[in-house]
């Protein structure tokens, strides 16, 4: 072999060499980045007994370590840094019981990191047992989980009834750890959270879920709350952004006695700066969740069942996803069994939000329902939102909208300088009948006879003609407002000229 033979020799085999180092370079860094983990920082980590380290290599091993705890002294606050990290089977669950109070707090701040739902691997995970959360909070207080994009893991992607689904239900879970020890006193605030991950659509997906109506290992079976200190009460959810999910927000309890309430739950707070962005409804078929006492046919931003004692949702924006034929909720508050024995006075709030809703297809939309409470203690606060429905279908339509529904006698209600706009458009080109009724506001019920109604805005309605080159009809009635029977103690608007509740419907059969 001549000189210049060996030298090409030699070369070729140093390029050989070399790419097989770039390849396993190349693999090594895949592993890497797919076991990616977040390193943490913890202050004050002596204010803990026994004492947390200074840092961690990793959340969930700093999340472990935390569990341990069995007293706390003074604040805690745990800091993520990197790049994201994928939680363990079930979620990164939160289980510490050591007592807390607002000061001597804990605080798990992602410093917009990412978090990761675990690959699924056994389907129907839902269904017998498994509550796949990305983060899972069992019975711990004076917990703030904040600034982490919270994801679906992209390995899920099987929908489906939940024997046979492999997907992630909750973003943050919050569950009560014993029938008289529930979640209680934390904030779930400036986080992003995305599930369905775009390459599905799960009809079981929720933003934040709380229940105090099962364990978290037994969905289906039923553990309600024995005493006020069991249920999931006095929670703050603020600054977050929801999307890819069926509800934005789901809090579910057991039917509320006078010794048995949830009460205090705070949705957006009190003002923009503390608002959530929710867009809701990302499936045409119902969620099937085994949850005791879930219980939904629609889709919803937010969704209170049973937790009637005083809440509050203000400053939140709600949008549903288009091309749905499920009825739309961004407000919705409902019993499943009525409440008993309580007298004590609460309030319940939707305030200051911002809705727009838009359906295809003849189902109802609801812009807030107050759909449950008790007449004589329970007052209701719905002011200052702006509600706009848009109803754009190309098949007869008999379904009716609600801008504001108090479908039930309460002690005092406010119903103020609401704005709700309803758009009935159809577009078809051949005859159509559409027989749905708009209700501006509407409250049906009640015993005595005490509803003043203010404001020259009141009832303002627009309505279009049907272009000769269509034939549909509306036999359906425009309401601006609506009260089958007189209410208690209702005042709707304000008696300053223009400052009352303003409706705009556009009955608009031809589209124009």
């Amino acid at each position: 072999m001549n000189k210049s033979t060996k030298q090409k020799s030699f070369v070729k085999r140093c390029l050989g060499s070399a790419k097989v180092s770039l390849l396993l370079f190349l693999l090594l860094f895949g592993v890497m980045q797919v076991q990616a983990q977040l390193s943490v920082s913890v202050s004050n980590p002596s204010n803990a007994t026994p004492a947390l380290s200074s840092s961690y290599s990793s959340l969930a091993s700093a999340i472990t370590a935390l569990n341990s705890t069995t007293a706390f002294s003074g604040p805690v606050t745990l800091t993520c840094s990197g790049t994201s990290e994928t939680a363990p089977a079930g979620g990164f669950l939160i289980t510490y019981t050591a007592t807390t109070t607002a000061s001597n707090n804990v605080v798990i701040d992602g410093g917009n990191t990412t978090v990761i739902a675990a690959a699924i691997a056994t389907a129907g995970g839902a269904a017998t047992g498994q509550a796949d959360a990305v983060i899972k909070i069992v019975g711990s207080d004076n917990l703030t989980i904040q600034n982490f994009t919270i994801t679906e893991n992209t390995a899920n992607t099987v929908e489906g009834a939940l024997a046979a689904q492999k997907m992630t239900e909750f973003g943050v879970a919050l569950f009560a750890a014993s029938a008289t020890d529930g979640a209680q006193n934390n904030t779930i605030q400036n986080n992003t959270i995305t599930l369905s991950n775009g390459v599905v659509t799960y009809r079981n997906a929720i933003g934040i879920f709380s229940s105090t109506t099962a364990a978290y290992t037994a969905p289906a079976t039923a553990r309600a709350a024995t005493s006020i200190a069991g249920t999931n009460s006095n929670n703050k959810i603020y600054g977050n952004t929801i999307s890819g999910v069926a509800h934005g927000i789901y809090f579910v309890a057991p039917p509320q006695t006078a010794t048995v309430f949830e009460s205090g739950n705070d949705i957006g707070g009190t003002s923009l700066s503390t608002g959530n962005t929710i867009t809701f409804g990302v499936s045409n078929t119902a969620s099937d969740l085994t949850w005791t006492s879930y219980s939904s046919a629609a889709v919803t931003g937010v969704y209170f069942r049973n937790c009637v004692l005083g809440f509050n949702v203000s400053y939140n924006t709600f949008t549903n996803k288009a091309g749905l034929t499920l009825a739309s909720g961004a407000m919705y508050n409902t019993v499943g069994t009525a409440p008993t024995g309580i007298t004590t006075a609460h309030t319940s709030k939707f305030n200051n939000n911002t809705v727009t809703l838009t359906q295809t297809a003849s189902v109802s939309m609801y812009g807030a329902d107050f759909g449950g409470g008790l007449n004589g203690v329970t007052a209701i606060e719905c002011n200052n939102n702006k509600i706009t429905l848009n109803h754009t279908i190309i098949v007869a339509n008999s379904a009716s909208d609600y801008g504001i529904k108090a479908n039930y006698s309460c002690s005092t209600a406010s119903l103020n300088y609401n704005t709700v706009n309803m758009n009935q458009a159809i577009t078809a080109t051949s005859s159509i009948a559409n027989s749905g009724t708009h209700y501006g506001i509407y409250i049906p019920g009640g015993t005595s006879a005490s509803v003043t109604v203010y404001g020259d805005s009141l009832n303002i309605i627009k309505s279009a003609n049907t272009s000769a080159t269509f034939t549909a009809t509306h036999s359906g009635t425009n309401y601006g407002f609506y009260a089958s029977t007189a209410a208690n103690s209702m005042i709707i608007g304000n008696s300053t000229p223009g400052n009352g509740n303003v409706f705009i419907i556009n009955d608009n059969p031809s589209g124009a």
